[in-house]
Parts: C-alpha cells; sequence; structure tokens
C-alpha cells in the first residue's frame, strides 16, 4: 500500500516546444525559418493597434500542442522558458522595470501562410488582468545566450485554468502572446526583447513546462 500511494504521488512534468510563433510586425522575415522572435512597447503600452508602418508595439504569437497532457491531471506548476541571444540592448534592472508579460491568444493561426495582414486577429487583450506572469532576465554579460523562465502561475490570471479549458476543447492548443513596454524608441535600437524561436538550433527552442499531479 505505501509503494502504491508513493507511486501516486509521483509528479509529471512535460516539455512542450511550440508549434508556431509569430513575430506580429510588417518587415518581419519569414515566419517558418526566422531563428528570432521579437516583442516591445510604444510610449508605456504593451499591447497596441498593428501598423503597416512599424510604429507601435510588436508582439509574438506562439501556440502549444497539448493533447498529449494529461487530461484529469491538476497543474502543480508552468512556466514559459526562453532562450536570449547573447548581448542585449538593456540592463538586467531595465528588465525588472519592463518584464516580459505573458498573455492568452486564441489558437486559431498558422506559422505557415502568415501575412501582416492577418495581425489583428491574432491581438491579445491589453486589459493586464489577463496576464499569466511577467518574468525578465538576469542579464550575465558575457555574450553568450542564456536562459530564463517566466511563472505562469503567478497571475493574475489563472493558467491552470486556461489549461484545463484547452484541453477539453477539439483543437487541444493553447496559445500565447509575449509582450512588453520595453519602448526602443525610448531606450534605443538595443531597448527590444529577442529569442530564439522554434526554428532556432533545438537546444535554444522555447519551451513550455507544465508540472503535473
Amino acid at each position: 500500500m505505501i509503494t502504491a500511494l508513493a507511486f501516486l504521488a509521483i509528479n509529471q512534468t512535460m516539455e512542450i516546444v511550440p508549434t508556431d510563433d509569430i513575430w506580429v510586425y510588417p518587415h518581419a522575415a519569414d515566419q517558418t525559418s526566422d531563428e528570432f522572435i521579437r516583442c516591445w512597447g510604444s510610449n508605456g503600452i504593451a499591447v497596441t493597434e498593428p501598423s503597416i508602418g512599424g510604429s507601435g508595439a510588436s508582439w509574438t504569437a506562439m501556440k502549444f500542442d497539448i493533447s498529449k497532457t494529461p487530461a484529469d491531471a491538476e497543474v502543480v506548476s508552468a512556466y514559459l522558458l526562453l532562450w536570449v541571444p547573447g548581448d542585449v540592448g538593456y540592463s538586467t534592472e531595465d528588465a525588472k522595470k519592463l518584464p516580459i508579460q505573458i498573455r492568452p491568444l486564441k489558437p486559431e493561426f498558422e506559422e505557415e501562410g502568415y501575412a501582416f495582414s492577418q495581425a489583428k486577429s491574432i491581438m491579445p487583450s491589453a486589459d493586464d488582468k489577463v496576464i499569466f506572469g511577467k518574468g525578465s532576465p538576469e542579464v550575465p554579460g558575457s555574450g553568450e545566450p542564456f536562459s530564463f523562465k517566466t511563472d505562469l502561475m503567478k497571475g493574475p490570471n489563472s493558467f491552470a485554468k486556461a489549461w484545463k479549458e484547452a484541453r477539453a476543447t477539439t483543437r487541444k492548443e493553447i496559445a500565447f502572446a509575449l509582450t512588453s513596454t520595453m519602448d526602443p524608441d525610448q531606450a534605443g535600437e538595443g531597448g527590444i526583447y529577442k529569442f530564439y524561436s522554434r526554428s532556432a538550433e533545438e537546444k535554444f527552442r522555447p519551451k513550455l513546462v507544465i508540472e503535473f499531479r
């Protein structure tokens, strides 16, 4: 009996790489091969209407297939792991003041065949109450790629509830928007967040990491 209970108490952790990630910007490279995704804000605002001229905020849309996650489990923890490509134009303090924000998106988008004319259809809510979590990297200053985690359980929005609802749908997909108020017009050209995309070398790809019990 003790052995059986011990087995039942073991949590399961799953790492999921995105099936799609799109940098929403009018002059973005080929979404299916670009090794980088990015986001930034404008005038202290993280989400603005998409502009064909490239002014305003820019964000990344990211989608995950969660069909293999356990349907009846409870989410214990969840975070998004991102890799940053070495030298950046911001400091650790800048990142703490202007963190990455993870917002929900509807998963009805595809990386292949995406055009900027579709940007409004994958625009996240600007309401900060929808944010699953905020994260900021510790900048090592070594020039080497480095990673950081954004806790998706901090809220105010409930990731556990969003996962459960998404898992129950036919699509079994969950999608995020990566946003920030970091503004290149104020911080300079380096004042943007840039991460490796799912098209990058395997070890640098984004990962959604969920622990279940």
